[in-house]
C-alpha cells in the first residue's frame, strides 16, 4: 500500500468513526490528526488523576451555541456583516482518548453522534 493511500484511509477513518480504534500517542499526533484537525472542534475536555486525558470533538459545521440576537438601533455602517447558515444539526461527534499508561490514543464515536458524517 502506498503513502497516499494510507493516507486517505486514515482521513476517512478520522472523518467518520464507526469504530473505535487505538494507535501510539506519537503516531496519532504526528501522522494521523494532522490530516482531519480542521474538521473538528473542540465540545469539552477532561483529566483525570491517573494522567489519561481526553476530549470530545464536534463536526465544525455543527451549530451547537444559540446565535445571539440582534442589537438594534446600530448605524447600518456599525453593523458585522454576517451570513445565514442553516440551523441544521451535524450532530458529529469524536472522543479522542489519550491513556497515558499505554501511550497510547483511543480514537471513538461520541455517544448520541451519527454514524455518519455527510459533508
Amino acid at each position: 500500500m502506498n503513502q497516499a493511500s494510507i493516507t486517505e484511509e486514515r482521513r476517512a477513518l478520522l472523518f467518520e468513526v464507526n469504530k473505535p480504534f487505538e494507535v501510539p500517542a506519537q503516531e496519532f499526533n504526528d501522522e494521523w490528526w494532522p490530516l482531519i484537525s480542521n474538521v473538528w472542534s473542540v465540545f469539552n475536555s477532561y483529566e483525570k488523576s491517573n494522567g489519561d486525558s481526553g476530549k470530545v470533538f464536534i463536526c465544525r459545521l455543527d451549530k451547537h451555541r444559540e446565535s445571539s440576537t440582534r442589537n438594534e438601533g446600530l448605524p447600518s455602517v456599525k453593523r458585522r456583516e454576517t451570513k445565514c447558515r442553516s440551523a441544521e444539526p451535524y450532530h458529529s461527534k469524536i472522543k479522542v482518548t489519550y491513556i497515558a499508561s499505554l501511550c497510547k490514543v483511543r480514537v471513538e464515536r461520541y455517544q448520541e453522534s451519527l454514524i455518519t458524517h455527510t459533508h
